[in-house]
């Protein structure tokens, strides 16, 4: 326990220190002052890269996000994320909540219920980063849209357990990955721009998949299930008669996509 502490510690000086060497390095670099801006920016980096060390292979303010439980009694809810530079996993709590959040390690959810609707808003800032990852775990007996935007950080979704109307979910750079509901019909939208999105399609669940990618996209199809039915189309042979379905629409610029 005491060296977590001193690491924690650790981390929180190197990040300081590399953010203030790497600003005054750039600045004595505008300054014209290339000898001590080079010092200056050379030690920011050094110190930003044993802070990624010490954090286990990510930059890392060495804070880390705060628990909120949201309970009551609803039917609906929205879940509303903007993660920017933070990691986020969406998976299911007990039914004895609405919402279980690790959120922060800045700010704090914006929670609200009202006849029977509840909002769980996570939204970080640009001028405080939340890089620590987040994670909510939403109610299976409540029946949920999700709308999730990220910049740089990754994306989890494990939805098998969740009652789920609507799902959409984009990432700029980051990794978008989703296991898909095995309950009811959801339609999900998938996006990235330059990054991977990983889909995987449960046994039990009948699924409609449409892809827009551009050039510089791969497509890797991994499920023996999934034929073509038409172009940039694919679908399972239950698409239309499995207990769960889901119709999924996937757009990608640039990266990976693969379905499992």
């Amino acid at each position: 326990m005491e060296r977590d502490r001193v690491r924690l510690l650790a981390v929180r000086l190197l990040w300081g220190f590399g953010v203030l060497l790497t600003g005054g390095g750039i600045a004595a670099l505008a300054l014209r002052a290339p000898l001590s801006g080079s010092i200056l920016l050379g030690g920011g980096l050094v110190a930003l890269g044993l802070n990624v060390l010490l954090s286990g292979g990510e930059l890392s303010l060495g804070l880390t996000p705060r628990p909120f439980t949201a309970r009551g009694v609803v039917v609906r809810g929205l879940l509303e994320a903007r993660t920017g530079f933070s990691d986020l996993r969406v998976a299911s709590c007990s039914p004895d909540r609405i919402a279980a959040i690790q959120y922060g390690p800045f700010g704090r959810p914006e929670f609200r219920a009202a006849e029977g609707v509840a909002y769980v808003g996570l939204k970080g800032s640009l001028l405080r980063p939340n890089i620590a990852p987040w994670r909510a775990d939403l109610a299976p007996n409540v029946l949920w849209d999700l709308e999730v935007r990220s910049l740089l950080g990754d994306l989890s979704f494990d939805l098998r357990n969740l009652r789920l109307d609507h799902v959409t979910a984009s990432t700029a750079l980051g990794r978008l990955s989703v296991i898909a509901p095995v309950r009811g019909y959801v339609s999900l939208e998938l996006k990235t721009t330059i990054g991977e999105i990983a889909l995987q399609i449960p046994p039990s669940t009948g699924a409609r998949i449409s892809i827009r990618r551009g050039r510089l996209t791969t497509l890797r199809i991994k499920n023996d299930r999934l034929l073509a039915v038409g172009a940039h189309q694919y679908s399972t042979p239950d698409a239309e008669t499995a207990d769960a379905q889901v119709e999924i629409q996937i757009e990608a610029l640039a990266g990976d996509i693969i379905l499992t």
